[in-house]
């Protein structure tokens, strides 16, 4: 543990992390952007992930049958 800790300190104190660009960011409009690696790799996507892409509230139908 102490040695993990020990690396960890060492490695923020050379600026290893600082040379690390962010994967997430704004662009030019302010709104969200996903960069990408060398590889095409980026994080995904899932703002619009849910019933109609979260665009509408699920929908409560009504009961018919009770058990």
């Amino acid at each position: 543990m102490r040695l993990a800790v020990c690396l960890l300190g060492l490695l923020a104190a050379t600026g290893y992390a600082a040379d690390v660009p962010s994967p997430v960011g704004l662009d030019a409009a302010g709104r969200l952007g996903y960069r990408t690696t060398d590889r095409g790799d980026r994080v995904p996507d899932f703002s619009n992930c849910g019933y109609a892409g979260g665009d509408r509230e699920v929908p409560s139908p009504l009961v018919t049958i009770y058990v």
